[in-house]
């Protein structure tokens, strides 16, 4: 079977009732290993939390006027969805082409890959909800949420799981072996960790290194759910939102594409 290959700046268009059925497909097998997916997305950041916020954080003064433990709960929010859509988009997509070749029997169905492209990106934004929220209600607990604000993280969430799931999906179906996936991890994923304002804010590295910060994806994420939990909501905020949803536009254009071309048979 054939399938075209289409101009990479054009528009999708899923069906509703398709797109439904992928992301029920999606919930439906998540449900079947979910305990150990919420250990394995837990344990580092609980660990960064407790370990680094009060092990750590009992040597750091003040940051930006907040204890430490206070400055990285939002952050290790952040983290918390950024991982469990990056990793499961980029892992799984890899097997749906190449392993278990979900993809390919998918698309034998009226499912389109827009469909699959399109379901499979809202599914993760509900992963980076329940993750993200979760972790939320767990700093909520250690009482480091001060303000009604912070409901506001959960829509910020949804868009960070699309805003991820979206270039490691493209990733994903561009690789061509599965080691070259630890690739996307080591050179995008684990830098943004360190350097995204998680634990410490960039304002005193060197100005071209705050430049290049300032243009990754969890900064944002990062700074938006910090001043929301802590109460600290400005008019510069906007700025963090119009970047995140430019640069998701972006994305978007590049897995349904990138699986479509992968399909050609």
């Amino acid at each position: 079977m054939a399938i075209a290959l289409a101009n990479p700046l054009s528009i999708m268009r899923p069906s509703p009732n398709q797109v439904w059925r992928v992301w029920l497909r999606h919930a439906i097998a998540w449900k079947r290993f979910y305990r150990t997916s919420i250990l394995l997305n837990f344990f580092e950041p609980i660990t960064g939390l407790v370990g680094l916020g009060f092990g750590l954080g009992s040597y750091v003064h003040l940051i930006d006027g907040v204890r430490f433990i206070q400055f990285i709960g939002p952050g290790l929010v952040a983290v918390t969805a950024m991982n469990a859509t990056s990793f499961d988009s980029l892992f799984a997509t890899y097997n749906f082409l190449h392993e278990n070749r979900v993809y390919p029997s998918m698309i034998t169905s009226p499912v389109s890959v827009d469909d699959l492209t399109v379901g499979t990106l809202l599914w993760q934004a509900t992963r980076a909800m329940i993750y993200g929220g979760t972790f939320l209600a767990i700093i909520t607990a250690f009482q480091l949420v001060h303000s009604w604000w912070a409901i506001l993280a959960i829509p910020v969430l949804a868009l960070t799981g699309i805003m991820f799931a979206a270039p490691a999906m493209a990733f994903a179906a561009t690789a061509r072996i599965f080691e070259q996936m630890f690739y996307y991890i080591t050179l995008l994923i684990t830098p943004m960790f360190t350097f995204s304002g998680i634990f410490f804010p960039p304002s005193r590295l060197p100005h071209g290194v705050q430049v290049a910060i300032w243009f990754t994806p969890l900064y944002h994420v990062a700074n938006l759910i910090r001043s929301l939990v802590l109460g600290r909501v400005h008019a510069n905020l906007f700025v963090d939102v119009l970047w995140m949803l430019v640069f998701t536009a972006l994305m978007l254009l590049l897995p349904a594409n990138r699986i479509r071309k992968k399909l050609m048979v």
